[in-house]
């Protein structure tokens, strides 16, 4: 353990400055998975989340609706054709009725009904046979232009579809595609998330190694209250700081003790890096002993600074979150 004040504080900023370079990293890996999450789940509103297979299967079958209503059409205008391939007929026939209904009147009217009798009885039946003869095709000419209407509109409604399908088709495809091109980005952001655990994790076993003597990890939530017992000059030595900390927790008065010490020491770590830069530094090197290029004591110092708006609860959270996941990890694994 340090021998003095200055050297003990030197070691407790050089603990948080490594505890804040993991937790800065933590921190950064969790807000890029975070956005590229909400990037997905836009995408995936945005997305009909259909394959492309089943799009274009849709599609056919729009396709398909097109050429049955076009099919239809187009037996319906031979049923029409054939009605007015026989108009020429149907009006000798209507007119021929129609002669022999006068006929007959006339019959009636200025002869007696005994010597017309032969005339009416071949007259009668053919005026009743064309009448009814005209009276059924009018209903068939006008029951097939019904369905002629309708067949023209079938096809020009089903055309309208499949042309307002088509634009959406393209925009489902667009829409698919930047969904799965999202899914691959955050699959990335998973490998390399489980990359950069690897990489924090040496740091954390180093930063245990080198301080577990001085604190345990178990009290690194508490690092900035011991850190303000020593700059306020309330404790003279770790065990005694951390005998006021087991009173707090005692008491339910920590959590409040840990916000008002991290507000209060971030000043004192703008001082502390300026009058102790030499020996933090040192500090700093002991835990940096050892893990190559991965990380220095400049790194530890400047996040030590950026982190210095942080609570140590809430990084000493990040620093649990990096052992559980590199446990689960090598568990997986093995």
């Amino acid at each position: 353990m340090a021998e003095n004040r200055e050297e003990v504080l030197s070691q407790l900023y050089a603990l948080r400055g490594s505890i804040s370079y993991m937790s800065g990293a933590v921190q950064n890996m969790l807000a890029i998975e975070k956005r590229q999450q909400a990037v997905l789940t836009s995408k995936s509103n945005k997305a009909v989340l259909r394959s492309e297979a089943e799009i274009d299967s849709y599609f056919e079958d729009q396709k398909n609706t097109v050429r049955s209503a076009e099919k239809n059409l187009e037996v319906v205008r031979q049923k029409n054709k054939k009605v007015k391939g026989k108009e020429c007929l149907s009006a000798i026939m209507t007119v021929l009725g129609i002669i022999m209904v006068i006929v007959f009147i006339v019959l009636i009217v200025k002869y007696d009904l005994k010597n017309s009798f032969p005339l009416i009885l071949i007259g009668l039946p053919m005026a009743v046979i064309c009448g009814v003869w005209f009276f059924l095709k009018f209903i068939e000419a006008n029951c097939i232009q019904m369905d002629l209407n309708s067949a023209i509109k079938s096809v020009r409604n089903a055309k309208e579809q499949l042309a307002d399908y088509e634009y959406k088709r393209s925009q489902m495809i667009e829409a698919l595609d930047e969904y799965e091109k999202a899914k691959e980005k955050l699959a990335i952001i998973y490998d390399n998330k489980e990359s950069l655990l690897d990489e924090l994790r040496p740091i954390y076993d180093a930063t245990v190694d080198a301080y577990s003597d001085m604190i345990d990890e178990r009290d690194w939530e508490y690092l900035d209250v011991v850190i303000y017992y020593f700059e306020t000059k309330r404790a003279d030595s770790i065990k005694e700081a951390l005998q006021l900390v087991d009173r707090m927790v005692q008491t339910n008065m920590i959590i409040s003790a840990v916000e008002t010490a991290s507000k209060d020491i971030q000043n004192c770590i703008y001082n502390a890096c300026r009058v102790l830069a030499g020996t933090i530094t040192a500090a700093c090197n002991k835990i940096c002993a050892g893990l190559g290029a991965v990380v220095s004591a400049v790194d530890m110092q400047n996040a030590l600074y950026e982190q210095s708006n942080r609570t140590s609860s809430q990084m000493a959270a990040d620093i649990k979150y990096i052992k559980e996941k590199t446990d689960k990890i090598s568990k997986n694994r093995n």
